[in-house]
């Protein structure tokens, strides 16, 4: 859509005012802050989706500094710390979306939307990652291994 959006203004636009015709007819009204919202829902579903099949990004600043014997130990607190500090932020995100929510706040850029619907991506998204990362914890089988880290 964004594309399209472009391509529209950029190449057919100078044509059609060319020819005496007004190029805003071809643009999608909002197609550019769409655009924002699909990514951001395609972000925070990713964190999900990521934290899934184990291809989230690992800093690898502190592998090595403790015994092969403990990763597990390591891995089990590292993956207890990672659901806190994901539900800490899930809880400031879903403070974030109630005041956007009682403001009634819409979404600018042309689309008549309550902002809080599309901002209500940002806690599920944190909240599916720090329930991936709770089970992790608990069950060290279920964590999901990553070819990256397999030896």
């Amino acid at each position: 859509m964004v594309a399209y959006d472009v391509i529209a203004r950029q190449f057919l636009g100078p044509l059609l005012i060319a020819a005496g015709v007004d190029p805003t007819a071809l643009t999608i009204r909002g197609s550019q802050k769409m655009a924002v919202y699909a990514m951001i829902v395609g972000a925070f579903c990713g964190i999900g989706i990521a934290t899934a099949v184990g291809a989230q990004m690992v800093p690898k600043v502190a592998f090595g500094l403790v015994p092969a014997r403990w990763s597990m130990h390591v891995d089990r607190i590292a993956d207890a710390l990672t659901c806190g500090v994901l539900l800490c932020a899930s809880y400031f995100a879903i403070q974030f979306v109630l005041s956007s929510k009682a403001s009634g706040m819409l979404s600018s850029g042309g689309i008549e939307i309550e902002a809080w619907i599309i901002q209500l991506i940002v806690p599920l998204g944190l909240l599916s990652a720090a329930l991936r990362y709770a089970v992790f914890a608990i069950w060290p089988a279920a964590r999901p291994t990553s070819a990256e880290f397999v030896e």
